[in-house]
């Protein structure tokens, strides 16, 4: 982990009982997202996972890779640590800007050959 990283753990448990439990598995999946859905009934939140791909028609092409389903109350946990996070990076680098458009100067992906 880089300096610049910041890590927010849990409430329920103490910062160090959760370091001492968790482990990261050797084949960890990562996925790169800019863009999620998210569908909701009384007793899960499915989040929907993909990419938007810009097509030089001027069209985007969102291609849904990922689908995690957890409970409202893991939804709700969810929301605590990312305002937690978000707070956390906010103070370390800045406001998020919401308006922020990748350059189209950047060469980007296509669905046949994602990035490495």
């Amino acid at each position: 982990m880089s300096d610049e990283e910041k890590v927010i753990l849990s409430p329920a448990l103490p910062e160090e009982q959760i370091r001492k439990q968790t482990k990261i598995a050797e084949d960890l999946y990562t996925v790169f997202s800019n863009h999620m859905r998210i569908a909701v009934n009384p007793l899960e939140f499915r989040f929907f996972i993909g990419e938007n791909y810009p097509r030089p028609s001027g069209e985007v092409e969102i291609i849904e890779s990922l689908s995690v389903v957890v409970t409202p109350a893991q939804a709700r946990e969810i929301l605590d640590l990312l305002a937690g996070s978000i707070a956390t990076y906010e103070k370390a680098f800045g406001p998020i800007r919401r308006d922020f458009q990748p350059s189209a100067q950047l060469p980007l992906p296509s669905p046949e050959q994602p990035p490495l």
